[in-house]
Formats: structure tokens, sequence, C-alpha cells
């Protein structure tokens, strides 16, 4: 019965200050609305943080394909520079991502490969592995276009 009390007297709040119950559930309402949004914005912008997080990861490789592609660079050195990089992006296994491989194949197309250079690139890089090799190779004529 004491709970009841102070909800009775909320209520008459809006009227002892001249509102009508019909603009102070309007308010309600509204204040409802807008804290649904505050509340569900953070899991929004933690998914597309996670995909821009990714996409500097996609970029970050294919960068570092260029830049191997036109140094002459081994492939251990843009092995052990892609580990790094997926450290740093908080990428636990660089050979299991997808974006990885997107990666090498965009790098590939911007560095200009082509022909036989971009099969020998692609079976050296990938180590021959058909799943990745396609990967590679649709990212690549993805990025021809």
């Amino acid at each position: 019965m004491t709970k009841l009390v102070p909800l009775a007297l909320l209520a008459l709040v809006p009227l002892a200050a001249g509102c009508s119950i019909s603009a102070s559930s309007e308010s309600i309402s509204a204040s409802v609305e807008s804290s649904s949004k505050i509340v569900s914005s953070p899991f929004e912008s933690s998914s597309s943080s996670l995909k821009s997080s990714e996409t500097r990861y996609r970029e970050g490789v294919r960068d570092h394909t260029v830049s191997y592609v036109r140094s002459g660079g081994t492939v251990e050195g843009l092995q052990t520079q892609i580990a790094d990089l997926a450290r740093q992006r908080g990428i636990a296994d660089w050979q299991a991502s997808n974006a990885t491989w997107e990666g090498i194949g965009e790098g590939l197309a911007r560095a200009g490969v082509k022909g036989a250079d971009f099969e020998e690139h692609l079976t050296r890089l990938t180590g021959a592995d058909p799943t990745k090799m396609a990967t590679v190779r649709a990212a690549y004529e993805r990025a021809l276009k």
C-alpha cells in the first residue's frame, strides 16, 4: 500500500503543474523512444567498428602486398608484416582470415601484376592452397574492374 501512494502522487504532478495527462504521456513516450535509441546505438557502432577494423586490416594487407611486389621482397617478409598487422588489429589467425587473402589479391592487382607473374605470386603466397587461391583470385579480379 505504501508503494502505491508515491505512484499516485506522481500521477498528480502533471495536473498540478498545469499539464494534461496526454501531454505527459507523449513526453514519456518520446523519452522512452530516445532512450531505446541510445541503448541500442552502442551495438550498432560496435558492429560498424568491427567491420571498419577488418576493412582497415584488409587495406593494410593490400598495401604491404604492393610494397612486397614493388620491392621484390620475400614471401617470409610479407608474411611477417601481415602477422604483425593482424596482431595489431586483433586478428588471432591471419592465415584463416579471408580479409588476408582478399588484401593480397587487391594488392597484386594494384601493383599491376599480370599473367604468369600473377600465377607465380598466387602459388607462392598461398602455398598452393586451393581455397586461398580462389579467394585471392576473386579479389584480384574485382580489383581490376
